[in-house]
């Protein structure tokens, strides 16, 4: 099965979130955090909108991270990823128990595995907004082009005879 890593191209993530997810972690779209959470987004400050707008959340820092990458998942990594959301949810939104928050944790994976469709090492990246109170997504699949996949960083070109 396929999921989704934090990707860190550099370490601007540290600068734009409050907290940043670690490069590599499992992560999930996380959009339950500004649905289940009583904060109005219209009301966040400008490291949580930056989160809200563009951020999947990090399932061990719970920190976000701007890229993922579609990623081949062990089946173990399935189950803790599942159990560490339930916990969450229980710890942070007060979930009743921890049956009542596996059902969403599974909801929550169900659909981040509906978006590891495109090929292993394929990036990603969304986009929230609030249209008529509701929470929308986009996201968004950015593939090498072909012409830079063998382009040349540097090229050497030899001196024209004056």
């Amino acid at each position: 099965m396929r999921f989704l890593r934090a990707l860190r191209l550099d370490d601007s993530d540290d600068a734009v979130y409050p907290r940043a997810a670690k490069a590599g972690e499992w992560v999930v779209p996380g959009t339950f955090v500004y649905t289940f959470g009583e904060r109005d987004p219209a009301q966040l400050d400008t490291g949580e909108r930056a989160a809200f707008r563009h951020g999947f959340l990090g399932l061990d820092s719970f920190g976000w991270s701007t890229l993922a990458v579609v990623v081949d998942m062990p089946a173990d990594d399935r189950r803790r990823v599942l159990e560490r959301l339930a916990r969450h949810f229980v710890e942070q939104y007060g979930a009743p128990d921890l049956e009542a928050a596996m059902v969403e944790a599974r909801n929550e994976v169900e659909f981040c595995e509906s978006l590891c469709t495109p090929d292993v090492n394929t990036v990603l990246s969304l986009q929230r907004d609030i249209e008529d109170g509701e929470v929308r997504e986009a996201f968004r699949v950015h593939r090498p082009r072909s012409d830079w996949e063998s382009a040349p960083v540097f090229r050497i070109e030899p001196e024209q005879p004056e």
